[in-house]
């Protein structure tokens, strides 16, 4: 609890509205293995008949600039479908605040399957989990306690969290639907007195599932799509959950 009330200060700061982005930063998705080691891969085909695997996603990051560390972050990851398509039934479970059971969030802070951590000790924090006809959002908010944040490099590529992916079951319609997975912002506070670095551009911050080509992520690509607070709302319940 002591660690937890620790936390709750950055916690707010990285809440705080951000400014703009920095050139040098970047975002990176991946599949696999966090961006950069062997086997990461920005593509994902997952059958419907394999319901017993897991697939991980890595969101990884560039901050642009050196800092006694990376005290918290913000992120949320968008999944659209593709352009003529509404989001199928299996994306459309878990809306807030019950749990969806297809989804976990961890935040490594160790190197066991090759993630460069810039935490030193284990996060605290939660993710939301909420949708429309159209697309479906993740938002995470982690810290970790002031005192356990180690040196930060800019030029680094740190792998902040694991999306980890449970796979739909025959049963639903439209379970093999390809989906276009976006990172559409991070926020990282990489000092107890400064404002949220806004991060939300480079080439890898997309990654499909079920389009080998990556052409579902083309109409997402160009122009990031409103998602105002107003229209989220749960789509109507399906038969099949």
């Amino acid at each position: 609890m002591r660690s937890l009330r620790a936390c709750l200060p950055i916690l707010l700061l990285v809440l705080a509205p951000p400014p703009a982005h920095a050139a040098e930063s970047e975002v990176f998705l991946s599949w696999h293995a966090p961006w950069g080691r062997p086997g990461a891969s920005s593509t994902l085909v997952r059958p419907c008949i394999d319901t017993t695997r897991v697939d991980t996603l890595y969101l990884s990051v560039r901050s642009g600039r050196s800092s006694p560390g990376v005290f918290a972050f913000s992120a949320d990851l968008w999944f659209h479908p593709g352009s003529t398509d509404s989001l199928g039934p299996f994306w459309k479970r878990g809306y807030y605040p019950e749990r969806p059971t297809f989804l976990r969030v961890e935040c490594p802070s160790d190197s066991a399957d090759g993630s460069h951590s810039p935490f030193a000790a284990p996060t605290f924090g939660d993710f939301t989990w909420d949708y429309t006809t159209m697309r479906a959002r993740l938002r995470m908010v982690y810290a970790v306690p002031s005192t356990m944040a180690k040196p930060a490099d800019g030029d680094a590529i740190y792998t902040l969290a694991r999306v980890l992916l449970g796979r739909p079951p025959v049963r639903f319609s439209m379970c093999d639907q390809p989906v276009c997975v976006e990172v559409f912002q991070v926020g990282l506070t990489l000092g107890l007195k400064e404002p949220t670095r806004n991060v939300s551009v480079g080439d890898h911050r997309f990654a499909a599932i079920n389009s080998p080509d990556e052409r579902v992520c083309l109409p997402y690509q160009a122009v990031a799509p409103s998602f105002a607070a107003d229209s989220l709302r749960p789509a109507a319940a399906d038969s099949t959950r």
